[in-house]
């Protein structure tokens, strides 16, 4: 009979980690500077690629998140706001859409 392996026991992988902090394979080396610039860069290279081929699809959803969901009632007109502070808004809230998968493209 095999003894049942704790939380708190090293792991039989090798990785010198106890169980609860292992994921079961042979310890990873830190990921190359290469890519951890893609995984970085994900976002608005997929923002950019949305914007390029999608950009209704895009403008609606963050029009209806924004200005219809999350904007306050009494706040400032969304036509008034400066430029840097609307630019600021909108790579933050396409990021959530982008995240959520909420964008839809062609229904």
């Amino acid at each position: 009979m095999t003894q049942k392996i704790g939380r708190n026991d090293p792991c039989p992988c090798g990785s010198d980690l106890k169980c609860k902090h292992c994921y079961g394979g042979p310890r990873q080396e830190p990921r190359a500077a290469a890519e951890v610039e893609a995984r970085d860069s994900a976002v608005p290279r997929a923002l950019g690629w949305l914007a390029e081929r999608h950009r209704k699809a895009m403008q609606a959803a963050l029009d209806e998140l924004l200005f219809e969901q999350l904007w306050p009632e009494g706040g400032p007109n969304p036509n008034e706001i400066d430029e840097s502070m609307h630019d600021m808004l909108t790579v933050n809230v396409l990021e959530l859409l982008l995240a959520e998968g909420a964008i839809q493209i062609k229904g």
